[in-house]
């Protein structure tokens, strides 16, 4: 079946939107670092004897800081509930495929692949990414 042709700008953006969380959490969208540069702060870490211990500490900080952007977009309550949502879903994007970058930049892959960025995005999909794969 052919999409309707009112249906294919908003499929667009969904893909731009997509395209931009995945280079923002590779490259770095401040006030975060880049997934490398996370990486590498991990790996620099002398006090972690090997990459599970590194990539163990890195999703509980990341977690964290989710939970804490989670909250902070909630803070205005009713209100700013239409705008609130957004960013919310948004940043939590945002960290997670950061978190996913990095977690595969400590295991030695490129992020600037093809297949990597795939992956990336899979991981945001969660059970969904199943369906895909």
């Amino acid at each position: 079946m052919m999409p309707d042709e009112s249906e294919a700008p908003e499929e667009s953006q969904i893909c731009q939107f997509v395209n931009w969380i995945i280079d923002q959490s590779v490259t770095g969208f401040p006030p975060l670092s880049s997934s490398e540069n996370l990486a590498i702060e991990y790996l620099i870490d002398e006090s972690y004897p090997s990459n599970d211990d590194r990539v163990w500490s890195l999703i509980n900080w990341e977690a964290s800081k989710n939970f804490a952007s989670g909250f902070v977009t909630g803070l205005g309550g009713l209100l700013t509930l239409p705008i609130s949502i957004p960013a919310a879903f948004g940043a939590s994007w945002l960290i997670q495929a950061r978190m996913a970058g990095a977690i595969a930049r400590i295991h030695g892959h490129n992020l600037a692949s093809d297949r990597i960025r795939t992956f990336i995005l899979l991981s945001l999909l969660g059970d969904a990414g199943k369906e895909v794969l």
